[in-house]
């Protein structure tokens, strides 16, 4: 079983894209455990009710429907934040620290410099594509 952590910019950029039904299939998936925050939740609820992000949604319901299913299918565990000053964007800290709070195995990002990490403690930082790869092997 697989314990990730989805960062705020794939459920928006699942929420504007045609992709939800792969969220919500991963969702579904008995070998996959998504553990999320009250900061992940928040961020969301902020970024989708941007109008530079609000443009791009073709119905507003999707908004309520995405929030659903981060409250649904994820395991709420809230996390402090930890202070890496050698990380160049402090915002995203608290997905490091909620990924090794958890053990989480992969956090799911399309963030550059996330990626760019790699790996964080036990974590594997992944795209979404190359995480559903994964799971498809497995």
């Amino acid at each position: 079983m697989y314990k990730i952590v989805i960062d705020t910019n794939l459920w928006v950029s699942l929420l504007i894209s045609k992709r939800l039904k792969k969220i919500k299939d991963l969702c579904l998936n008995k070998n996959v455990v998504i553990v999320s925050s009250h900061k992940i939740v928040e961020e969301y609820l902020d970024v989708s009710s941007r109008a530079k992000v609000k443009k791009y949604i073709q119905d507003e319901e999707s908004i309520l429907i995405v929030f659903d299913i981060i409250k649904k299918y994820c395991v709420a565990d809230p996390v402090d934040d930890v202070v890496m000053p050698e990380f160049k964007d402090q915002d995203d800290l608290y997905l490091l620290a909620l990924s090794a709070a958890v053990g989480a195995n992969f956090l799911l990002t399309g963030d550059k410099d996330l990626l760019a990490l790699g790996k964080y403690e036990q974590t594997e930082i992944v795209s979404f594509s190359k995480f559903m790869e994964i799971l498809e092997e497995t």
